[in-house]
């Protein structure tokens, strides 16, 4: 004011406003409430002042008299005399109306801010007084802050540490969220700056947030966004040829925060009506943080599910997951087994959600982000296993996981064909619909690179093949087939075993109709193969090839034969009697195939480390040359065969060598 007088002459000078007016005013504000009634109407004089030497300053003159609402402030200096508390708020509460017309938007934040240090006042009055103060002002000039939201917070935030009534820090709560109303996403965001874990006071201020019905969806929504869009790691180059995955903290804090938000149990009812989306943010984040190296990234998304679940009072899902492991699973490597279980139970537990998780799911199918393809292509594949009922959605599935057999990770494309072959659940209508298109997708993934998924591919097609009809089989029969061939000998087990039993699964298109004939050649054309496997060294392809050969034993026309195929199942005989005995049944029933089946048997000499295999192909060998009559013989290239044994006593395997030696010895009279 003084500066003012003096400078009154001066023909240049800035009388816009009251510089620090507002830090000034919001120095006395705690003192209005002041346990001092001396001190309470001093302080309102003092504001009194300030105003009007603002007013003077605004209007450049000196002798115009205070405005309306300044002189109401001195209508107030007797009533906070007043001893009672309540009528001392209420005086502020008049003041604040006042300060909300008078203070300039430019001193607004100065007057804010000094009020943050009126919520830690030593003096309980004065903190709740102050607390009257910054909500009217939130309330009614909240809009006008957005440039000085993070400013705002972080001091009340700072504040809350040193409050210590309960009164006073709900009362800054609630001035945080009349901020919120005005500047949701830019107050949300910054409690995301906050460091994690986050603290009691952020936590509090979400859950402030979250409680109120207005802001509760808008906030969630924003947090989802978050997770689902913003970009969720940074790779970085560790070495010529390491790259790693670092999480963002955005993200990260954001997922936090939901499992914060949802500790709060009156969030129920918005947990129950957005539990599909959340579900659904919280699979996809599943995936986004399978690969990146911050533990605690993982273990936030875990703990987002369980507070969410809890919250929404889902026990008996909770339960399921917590007895099978899964949310344990979650956070580990094998997190899209674990979202194939946490599927499967929210099938279980939650049918009337598939839907709008479907919808929700889908569009990520697509992103760029390849553990989001793969956490989506893990709930659908188990959906499909579980819709039945839904044949629309079921349609939807199917139709969305085809796009993905072309996948660059092959994660994705695994997912997708036991999505395929998980139709089967769906019962023999659903499977003869789709049955074209889903057979030639599976067919695509048997010969693939990768064993995993040429390992799905069969199994999915031998659950197919159990339930579809003969006449939507048939054009791909043969095709089929010859596909599979190469798998009978391949180094993996699990891939001989699987391709076996996909075989086996065939007989029901081999013993009527147009595929009879062709089928029985494709019989005879892996016979040697399944039965040298039936004593595989690995037990999974020796089952496979027992029971194949129980299944298909019917088809090669001959009951003796059926018979000789269907004990080696069920009575479980001396495995090289067995073999004579199929030696000499074959030979009395297909004489013409003797050279094709003992070339198979030599073949099998070849293989470098099958040597219980190659074994049993010498023995074999030895017994249909050695039950052959002279006839039988001159169809077989005995040169041929009897330098391949010779040449298997020089194998590094002493059974080879023996088994080879016997066979040799079986043919003395040829």
């Amino acid at each position: 004011y003084v500066s003012y007088k003096r400078a009154e002459d001066e023909p240049s000078r800035d009388r816009e406003s009251f510089e620090e007016m507002g830090h000034w005013i919001g120095v006395m504000i705690p003192r209005c409430t002041d346990p001092d009634e001396e001190v309470r109407v001093t302080a309102l004089s003092n504001i009194e002042l300030l105003l009007y030497i603002d007013y003077v300053l605004v209007n450049d003159n000196y002798g115009v008299a205070p405005s309306d609402f300044i002189k109401h402030i001195s209508t107030l200096k007797e009533r906070i005399r007043e001893d009672e508390l309540n009528a001392q708020f209420a005086v502020v509460n008049e003041l604040t109306r006042v300060l909300v017309k008078t203070v300039p938007e430019t001193e607004l934040p100065d007057l804010l801010m000094a009020l943050m240090d009126g919520l830690v006042d030593p003096e309980e009055s004065s903190a709740n007084g102050t607390c009257v103060v910054l909500n009217g002002l939130m309330r009614s000039r909240g809009r006008e802050l957005e440039e000085h939201i993070g400013q705002l917070i972080h001091a009340m935030l700072f504040a809350m540490e040193n409050i210590t009534t309960e009164q006073t820090m709900n009362g800054t709560l609630h001035a945080l969220r009349t901020l919120g109303t005005h500047h949701l996403t830019g107050v949300v965001d910054e409690l995301l700056t906050t460091p994690l874990p986050q603290t009691t006071h952020v936590i509090k201020s979400l859950q402030v947030l979250g409680k109120d019905v207005k802001l509760a969806m808008p906030m969630i929504d924003h947090l989802k966004d978050i997770m689902n869009n913003d970009m969720p790691y940074e790779v970085s180059q560790v070495s010529q040829k390491k790259f790693v995955k670092k999480v963002k903290s955005k993200p990260m804090a954001a997922t936090a925060a939901i499992a914060n938000i949802f500790d709060a149990e009156e969030l129920e009812d918005t947990a129950s009506s957005d539990l599909a989306a959340l579900l659904s943010t919280l699979i996809l984040r599943v995936g986004t943080v399978a690969n990146v190296v911050e533990d605690e990234a993982r273990t936030y998304v875990v703990e987002a599910l369980r507070r969410l679940l809890n919250c929404a009072q889902l026990d008996e899902l909770m339960a399921d997951l917590e007895e099978a492991g899964v949310l344990e699973q979650l956070s580990t490597s094998a997190y899209p087994d674990a979202l194939t279980d946490l599927a499967r139970l929210v099938c279980e537990h939650l049918p009337d959600h598939l839907r709008e998780i479907y919808v929700f799911l889908s569009p990520f199918l697509s992103r760029n982000y390849e553990e989001q393809r793969v956490a989506v292509a893990a709930v659908f594949a188990e959906f499909i296993n579980n819709c039945d009922e839904d044949v629309e959605l079921l349609k939807k599935l199917l139709n969305a996981l085809l796009v993905r057999l072309v996948d660059d990770d092959p994660t994705v494309k695994l997912l997708s064909l036991r999505g395929l072959g998980n139709l089967a659940s769906a019962g023999e209508d659903e499977v003869n619909k789709y049955s074209t298109t889903v057979l030639s997708a599976l067919m695509g993934g048997i010969d693939d690179a990768t064993e995993v998924i040429a390992l799905e591919a069969m199994s999915g097609l031998s659950k197919i093949l159990e339930l579809v009809d003969e006449a939507n089989v048939a054009p791909v029969l043969i095709t089929l087939c010859l596909r599979m061939k190469p798998s009978f000998r391949d180094a993996n087990p699990a891939i001989r075993a699987a391709a076996i039993t996909l075989f086996g699964t065939l007989w029901r298109f081999g013993n009527h109709g147009e595929s009879e004939a062709d089928f029985f050649e494709q019989i005879q054309a892996n016979l040697m193969a399944f039965v040298l496997h039936a004593d595989d060294d690995d037990e999974d392809v020796a089952a496979a090839s027992r029971h194949a050969l129980f299944l298909l034993a019917e088809l090669l026309r001959h009951d003796d034969i059926a018979e000789l195929f269907q004990a080696l199942e069920e009575d479980e005989p001396d495995y090289e009697d067995w073999l004579d005995s199929v030696s000499q049944t074959l030979i009395a029933h297909f004489p013409e195939r003797l050279n094709y089946y003992v070339m198979e048997c030599v073949a099998f000499f070849a293989h470098k480390s099958w040597h219980h295999t190659k074994a049993n192909a010498a023995i074999l060998t030895g017994f249909f040359i050695g039950n052959m009559d002279d006839d039988h013989r001159r169809t077989v290239n005995l040169s041929h065969v009897c330098g391949a044994l010779k040449n298997l006593l020089r194998e590094p395997s002493a059974r080879v060598r023996v088994k080879a030696a016997e066979a040799i010895a079986l043919l003395y009279d040829v």
